[in-house]
């Protein structure tokens, strides 16, 4: 069983409220009785009692994150980079999945709201923000890869505690296709998922203007769009390499479509970059174990984790301050004790990622209509399967 409050003030010599304020950061606390406490704590595994800490305060510490497909690399990797930073600040990283159901995304999100979650990390299905549970607008929330558009709401509508930390798709898309015609190709394809989120919507802008800007004529630059599955990426590629006039390269928007591109040039027995060059919008194990190693344009998808927690702790120490708490959940001290409402706030994102936040209140309480952004950068990665 583990420690209980009196066992632990018994342990130091203290009174079991001195311990209570150690724990919650209290600073009317002796430094010396604070070390026992402290040392207690440590040698008897003491663990607060979150639930009824959560009932008493209205702080769980623990964040949502839902996500279509929990099956995509993706995921799982930004997902990582999210818990490091959240663990550090003393929050936990819950998962959901909406399996690519509106209905379930919003029965998960619904479900955290009900269980008095702190803030979310989203990966909606799609940006139709106002098909959210109310409960949403509600807490700190931070959105991966999607844009929400708030200029249609009437001013007086507040703005709600949301972030977006999206991915430079347009630098990518066009230094590829640059490299691509460099290469001497002048008929390509993009096979993209739906085109009601960021990623593809600026993929296929950027891949179409800088194809045009090269000089390629219209009826050279291909498109393949639908779902961002296994199956739709193998029947696209196929359809395309059947045509009289194929492509002489194809870039794969997504980590699922580019399965099934590997499927079909398996099927058909193309060989890269012999028949064709591919190119991956996205980076993964695949991209490094197949042979030969795919050309990719890379974004740093733990980083993506790291920035997407970064501005949460930003947006829960905002809300803190505006509840009238102190900063680190009202106590001074800072201390990250398990299940302390302490929470230290990593310092800003790098200036090497663009940043054009604007905040959701200006300094002059003006009411904005864009939400906090921040744009991470891309690479191109040349690897064997482009020739």
């Amino acid at each position: 069983m583990p420690a209980t409050l009196r066992e632990i003030a018994d342990y130091a010599g203290v009174s079991p409220s001195t311990v209570s304020r150690v724990v919650r950061g209290v600073p009317a606390v002796s430094k010396s009785a604070e070390v026992r406490v402290l040392r207690a704590i440590e040698a008897l595994g003491y663990q607060p009692n979150t639930a009824a800490r959560t009932i008493r305060t209205g702080v769980s510490h623990a964040i949502g994150y839902v996500v279509p497909d929990m099956t995509n690399w993706f995921y799982s990797v930004v997902f990582s980079g999210a818990q490091r930073v959240l663990r550090d600040a003393g929050y936990e990283l819950v998962l959901g999945t909406s399996d690519g159901n509106h209905a379930l995304q919003s029965s998960t999100i619904e479900a955290f709201i009900g269980r008095n979650i702190d803030g979310f990390i989203l990966s909606l299905i799609d940006e139709s923000w106002d098909s959210l549970p109310a409960g949403v607008e509600q807490l700190p929330t931070v959105l991966l890869d999607r844009e929400v558009d708030l200029s249609a709401r009437p001013p007086g509508d507040p703005i709600p505690p949301t972030a977006m930390v999206l991915s430079d798709h347009a630098s990518g898309m066009r230094d590829a296709v640059s490299y691509l015609y460099d290469l001497g190709h002048r008929r390509m394809a993009l096979i993209t998922g739906r085109s009601d989120i960021y990623s593809t919507r600026v993929r296929r802008t950027a891949f179409r203007e800088r194809a045009l800007e090269l000089g390629l004529r219209e009826e050279d630059i291909l498109e393949r769009t639908g779902n961002r599955s296994v199956e739709s990426g193998e029947r696209h590629t196929a359809e395309l390499l059947e045509l009289d006039d194929p492509p002489t390269a194809i870039l794969a928007g997504s980590n699922q479509l580019l399965h099934g591109t590997l499927k079909a040039f398996s099927r058909l027995n193309i060989e890269c970059p012999r028949d064709v060059s591919l190119v991956a919008c996205e980076d993964s194990e695949i991209c490094r174990l197949y042979r030969p190693p795919v050309t990719v344009v890379r974004r740093d998808l733990y980083r993506m984790g790291e920035v997407a927690a970064e501005l949460l702790l930003e947006q829960l120490e905002t809300s803190r301050k505006r509840r009238g708490e102190g900063s680190n959940g009202g106590g001074p001290t800072g201390r990250a004790l398990p299940g302390d409402e302490a929470a230290e706030v990593p310092a800003a994102v790098g200036a090497a990622e663009a940043d054009d936040a604007d905040d959701a209140v200006g300094a002059a309480g003006a009411d904005q209509r864009r939400l906090t952004r921040r744009v991470l950068p891309t690479e191109l990665i040349v690897r064997s399967t482009t020739g």
